[in-house]
């Protein structure tokens, strides 16, 4: 979401006719923020990939 919107938002929450919208409009952009760096941050975790060599001959056949 566009940064404009967020202070956009900030301006009518200051403002005595545009609080309701303005504070909708700052609580959208903080929940797709957050949303946005959530998906970022699993995306990240998919990417490690574990070999066999670095586990123990037991815990293989306890896996399998």
């Amino acid at each position: 979401m566009n940064k404009f919107w967020l202070f956009f938002g900030i301006f009518l929450s200051f403002t005595g006719f545009g609080t309701i919208p303005g504070i909708l409009l700052v609580v959208i952009f903080v929940w797709s923020d957050l949303k946005k760096g959530n998906k970022n941050q699993n995306s990240s975790d998919d990417e490690i990939q574990f070999t066999s060599k670095y586990y123990n001959e037991d815990t293989l056949n306890e896996m399998k």
